[in-house]
Formats: structure tokens, sequence, C-alpha cells
């Protein structure tokens, strides 16, 4: 079992990574998202999430958290709701054209927020940060395809 000391460090470098990702600013990668909005529509883009129980679920939110969050984007034409060809009393959910072209910004700013991360680590040192979070992976998400 980890001791205090040991815990306080994974504590604070999950604290040091939570500022360094931006993620309490109040606008995502130079858009007007909050983050809550911008990981909404990335979890649509990237793993093609329709329903609001589908996101519900993969970014562990509160069903009434997630309905506000899909009517805000809604409300901007970032998403639309469509009703559900195979049970009426749900609803399938996909990006608009503005959407996708929001997806397609936030997800190259994601990916140029890592380089630029990893920028000034010699390549041995970007392999070995990247060992180590596959090692985080697979023991924090074993069940993770």
């Amino acid at each position: 079992m980890l001791n205090l000391a040991q815990i306080g460090q994974i504590r604070d470098f999950n604290r040091q990574y939570v500022i360094k990702l931006g993620v309490l600013s109040r606008k995502t990668y130079q858009t007007d998202l909050t983050w809550p909005q911008a990981r909404l529509v990335i979890e649509m883009g990237l793993h093609h999430l329709n329903t609001p129980i589908e996101l519900s679920r993969q970014l562990n939110l509160d069903k009434s958290y997630t309905s506000r969050l899909i009517k805000q984007l809604v409300s901007r034409d970032i998403i639309v709701k469509e009703p559900s060809a195979v049970d009426a009393r749900s609803i399938n959910l996909r990006l608009t054209p503005d959407g996708d072209k929001i997806f397609q910004q936030l997800n190259q700013r994601s990916n140029q927020q890592v380089q630029a991360l990893l920028s000034g680590l010699t390549p041995d040192q970007q392999t070995e940060f990247f060992t180590a979070i596959q090692t985080i992976n697979t023991l924090i998400f074993p069940n993770k395809k």
C-alpha cells in the first residue's frame, strides 16, 4: 500500500496535469466551448457515440448534466437530435457540419498540445513518457481496448 507521501505525489501530478491541459480554463483549445462541452464533441467524433446514455456512460457524467450539455450544443447548432429509428422513446445525436469542423479543430489542437508538451524532451525521453502512459493505461484501465 502506498504511503501518504506517495499518494500526495500522485495527487500533485494529477493537479499539475489538469492545469497543463487547461481543463480549468473557461475555453477549450481556443474555442468558445467549455471543457465538458468539448469532451462531449470529441467523444462523439472519436467514438461515434450517438445517444445521451452512451455519452453519459463514456464520460461518467450524471444523465441530467449530460442532457444540459446536449441542449447547449443543440442550441449552438453543433449537434442535432433525431428520433431513433429503432426506439421511438429514444433519440440519436449527430454532429452537424459545423460540429464536425469543431471536432476536427479540437482533435487537431489536442494532438498539438501533446506534441508541444513533449517537444522539450529528447526522443528517448518521449519514448520513456509514452511507455509510462502505456503502463498507467494497462494498470488503471485494463479493459480499455
